[in-house]
C-alpha cells in the first residue's frame, strides 16, 4: 500500500501540476485573448479614427470646393451682370446719339425752313419795292431809258427791276 500511497501522492502531485499547467495555460490564453481583443479594439479604434479623419478631410475638401464654386458662380453672375449693364449703357448711348442726331436734323430743318421763309419775305419785300420803283420810274428820263435797255434781256420788267434793286441794295 505504500506504493499505493506513493502513487496517490504522485498522482496528486501530477494532477496538481497538470491543474497548475492548465490554469497557467488558461491564464495565458485569457491574457492573449484579452491582448488580442485590446489590439483588435485599438485597431478598430485606429481604423475608425482613420476613417473619421479621411471623412473630415474629404468633407473639408468638399466644403472648400463648394465655396470655390460658390465664389465662381458669384463672379460669373457679377460678370454677366456687368456685361448686361455695359450693354444697357451702350444701348442708352446709342439711343441718346440717335435722339441727338434726330434733334440736330430737326433743328437744321427748322433753320432751313426759317431761312426759306425769310428769303421769301425778303423777296416779297423786294418785289413790292420793285413794283413801287417801276411805278415811280419816269420812262422818258435818263434812268428810265437806261432801264428799258437793261430790261430787254429779262422775261419781264419786274424781274429786271428785282435784279437791279438787289444789286443796288447790296452795293449801297
Amino acid at each position: 500500500m505504500a506504493n499505493s500511497s506513493g502513487d496517490k501522492l504522485n498522482l496528486d502531485s501530477l494532477l496538481s501540476q497538470v491543474k497548475s499547467n492548465y490554469q497557467s495555460q488558461h491564464e495565458k490564453g485569457k491574457q492573449t485573448l484579452k491582448s488580442h481583443r485590446e489590439l483588435s479594439h485599438n485597431s478598430s479604434n485606429d481604423l475608425l479614427e482613420s476613417i473619421k479623419s479621411e471623412f473630415k478631410q474629404k468633407k473639408d475638401s468638399v466644403t472648400v470646393d463648394f465655396e470655390i464654386n460658390k465664389q465662381k458662380n458669384r463672379n460669373q453672375n457679377i460678370f454677366a451682370d456687368s456685361e448686361k449693364i455695359l450693354e444697357n449703357i451702350k444701348k442708352n448711348r446709342q439711343i441718346q446719339k440717335e435722339t441727338e442726331d434726330q434733334q440736330l436734323k430737326q433743328h437744321n430743318q427748322e433753320e432751313i425752313r426759317y431761312a426759306e421763309q425769310r428769303r421769301q419775305q425778303q423777296k416779297k419785300l423786294l418785289t413790292r419795292k420793285a413794283q413801287q420803283w417801276l411805278a415811280d420810274l419816269d420812262i422818258y428820263s435818263e434812268e428810265g431809258l437806261w432801264f428799258e435797255e437793261f430790261a430787254r434781256t429779262y422775261p419781264s420788267k419786274l424781274e429786271a427791276a428785282l435784279d437791279y434793286l438787289a444789286i443796288v441794295e447790296n452795293t449801297g
